[in-house]
């Protein structure tokens, strides 16, 4: 595995087990997400849920999903990194509609991923990184047939 698949699987585990942890303790009413996100979040469900609060915990979980793929080495974990970049970019920008967030706020966004995409899919090591990946979880046959990494 490539050092900064490593760093960033062990990044988002980080990131992703305290996201799930503060979900789960918002669920059972220990803490709301006004204590989390300051006061321009609300604890009810439909105020955090209309305003965004409820958006983060989407994200850690992602990024949960995103370390076990790495930690397994999943095929799906490259597509779903660049999912989360594209997923941030368009709550943002739909934030940012809404008057909820600032216009400089969408540039982290496409900075991650712009990197991103140029990294795990045009970085040598990391490209055959995962070819390999793939050709373990479909082997020969179905990639022939037109499955992911063969020829349709």
């Amino acid at each position: 595995m490539p050092f900064l698949l490593m760093a960033g699987m062990v990044l988002s585990a980080f990131v992703g087990a305290v996201g799930v942890c503060a979900a789960l303790l918002h669920v059972a009413g220990i803490f709301t997400s006004t204590q989390i996100f300051g006061q321009a979040a609300a604890p009810d469900f439909r105020s955090a849920l209309e305003n965004g609060a409820f958006l983060a915990y989407i994200f850690w979980m992602v990024l949960a999903a995103v370390a076990w793929g790495l930690w397994r080495e999943k095929w799906w974990s490259r597509p779903v990194m660049v999912g989360f970049w594209a997923l941030t970019l368009t709550t943002t920008t739909v934030q940012y509609a809404r008057g909820l967030a600032l216009a400089w706020s969408g540039c982290f966004p496409i900075v991650g991923l712009i990197l991103s995409a140029c990294y795990l899919y045009g970085k040598g090591n990391v490209k055959a990184y995962y070819r390999v990946l793939e050709s373990r979880a479909f082997p020969q046959e179905k990639r022939a047939e037109g499955g992911p990494g063969g020829v349709a």
